[in-house]
């Protein structure tokens, strides 16, 4: 029987290749605040989120701009390696270089296809039950 979970998991490694290459801005942030022993509450405050937001933020590969000079602040360390510091434009929160981005676009397009085609794989599945 067609999974569709299993097929866009298995399709999203596929159409997000550089997702993989890229570091894991809230792993990597949760590890040093660990080290720093800086609490998580404290964390938070200089932040203005809640608690439960900042471990909401750890799950996120990609961090904003805005806070991660906040999280480069509060730990008195160089976060470079998380984000380059030449912004596509100051309105670009994930300071995605043109490449990146263009890249995004083309991936977005298909996994828009490939949904579309999951889609309509399970339609076909739901009209005939005997397949």
């Amino acid at each position: 029987m067609f999974d569709l979970n299993t097929y866009l998991h298995s399709s999203c490694q596929r159409v997000f290749p550089i997702l993989v290459n890229m570091k894991h801005a809230g792993q990597t942030i949760s590890q040093k605040i660990k080290e720093s022993g800086i609490s998580i509450s404290h964390v938070a405050k200089h932040l203005k989120v809640q608690r439960a937001t900042l471990y909401n933020l750890f799950e996120r590969e990609v961090w904003p701009a805005h806070r991660l000079r906040v999280i480069e602040a509060l730990l008195h360390m160089d976060l470079s390696d998380l984000y380059p510091k030449e912004p596509l434009h100051p309105d670009n929160p994930f300071f995605l270089t043109p490449e990146q981005a263009q890249t995004l676009l083309k991936e977005r397009e298909e996994f828009r296809r490939l949904y579309l085609e999951a889609m309509d794989q399970l339609n076909f599945y739901k009209a005939n039950p005997q397949n």
